[in-house]
């Protein structure tokens, strides 16, 4: 590990562990379990890198505020984006309520608005039957070709619907969750690494 030696050093961390979620959610074989469970952890990371960075850019020794730095922290924070207004309360949702992902094995139906639709190959997850979970869940989780994953809408604390987005920044995007991973990541890493550059 690095010692913190930049003031958006844990920015940067938070992003590192986004990685390794758009990373492990690739590859083959992955149960949905496992998937669902690197998706979650990106929806939490990818919003912690966000709040990290504005942090660091409230905080010396950033110098003094050029125009362009306070532009790149406040689109960072745009309210109307589609993409940034859904992961901010699809982890709002994740804390708080319910599942932010649709999993075929788990659900008969599928909810209305979902997401671009993906298919899993086979995959298993299995624990310990000494396991809490156990009591409740098979320690052998399998799920067979044909289970299918797709993000969910979301529905704010205040019954607000916040459909599951097709764009950010004006362009389209994959809506599958991999593809709201990979276009949030892509937004504020560019964004991040630029108040990088601006801040030293």
């Amino acid at each position: 590990m690095m010692k913190k030696t930049k003031p958006f050093h844990d920015a940067v961390k938070s992003l590192r562990h986004c990685e390794i979620c758009l990373d492990e959610i690739q590859q083959e074989n992955t149960s949905a379990l496992a998937y669902e469970f690197f998706y979650n952890s990106f929806i939490f990371y990818i919003n912690q890198s966000w709040e990290l960075a504005v942090q660091a850019f409230q905080m010396p020794p950033i110098p003094v505020l050029g125009q362009e730095l306070i532009d790149n922290v406040n689109t960072m924070r745009n309210r109307d984006d589609p993409l940034l207004q859904y992961v901010r309360e699809a982890r709002n949702q994740l804390a708080h309520r319910e599942n932010i992902l649709w999993i075929s094995d788990e659900e008969n139906q599928k909810p209305e608005g979902l997401g671009s639709v993906v298919s899993l190959s086979a995959g298993y997850y299995k624990v310990g039957s000494n396991r809490y979970s156990c009591a409740a869940l098979p320690s052998l989780v399998l799920n067979f070709v044909g289970s299918q994953v797709a993000a969910k809408p979301i529905t704010t604390r205040n019954q607000q619907k916040i459909a599951v987005p097709q764009n950010n920044a004006g362009q389209e995007i994959e809506n599958s969750p991999f593809g709201l991973m990979e276009a949030s990541y892509k937004f504020y890493g560019k964004k991040i690494e630029r108040l990088l550059q601006l801040s030293d």
